[in-house]
C-alpha cells in the first residue's frame, strides 16, 4: 500500500502499513528491516552492559510510544525486537498487539483485563507469559 501512512509512527517500531486478509489468509504488510533479532544476537553471548541498556532504553521509549497511543503490545520477546545494522531497535511483530480506548479527558484509567483479551483466552508466547497469565489466572 504506497504512501500510507502508519497508525504508530515511531522510529523504534517496525511501521505496518495494511493487514487484511486475501484468499482466507490474513497477512499484514510491513516495513522490511535489516539487522537480526535480539533473540539471534543473544545466541552470540551477553550484551556488553552499554548496549543492554541502550536496547532496553530504545524498548521502552517505543512501549511509551505505542501505549501514548492507546496500543498494548501483548507479546514482548526478544524475537520481536531487531537490532538494525545502526545499532538500533525495531519493536516487531503487533500481531497480538490490541488497541485500548481511553477517554482524552481520563487522567488515570483503571484497566479491566477483559478489555484486553476475552474471559478465558490465551495469547502471547509461553516461556514470556506470567505464571498467572499462563494458569489462566487473573493479574
Amino acid at each position: 500500500m504506497a504512501g500510507a501512512r502508519p497508525a504508530l509512527d515511531h522510529p523504534f517500531i517496525g511501521k505496518i502499513y495494511d493487514t487484511g486478509e486475501t484468499d482466507g489468509e490474513a497477512f499484514i504488510a510491513m516495513e522490511f528491516v535489516e539487522g537480526q533479532t535480539l533473540q539471534d544476537r543473544l545466541s552470540d553471548g551477553s550484551l556488553p552492559i552499554e548496549e543492554a541498556v541502550e536496547i532496553a532504553k530504545e524498548v521502552a521509549e517505543a512501549l511509551s510510544a505505542a501505549h501514548d497511543r492507546g496500543i498494548v503490545h501483548r507479546d514482548l520477546k526478544p524475537a520481536n525486537i531487531m537490532v538494525t545494522a545502526g545499532g538500533h531497535i525495531k519493536l516487531m511483530d503487533l500481531g497480538l498487539a490490541k488497541r485500548i480506548l481511553v477517554p482524552e479527558d481520563a487522567v488515570s484509567i483503571e484497566l479491566d483485563t477483559n478489555l484486553l483479551t476475552g474471559k478465558l483466552t490465551l495469547v502471547g508466547t509461553l516461556p514470556y507469559m506470567s505464571p498467572e497469565q499462563s494458569r489462566g489466572g487473573g493479574s
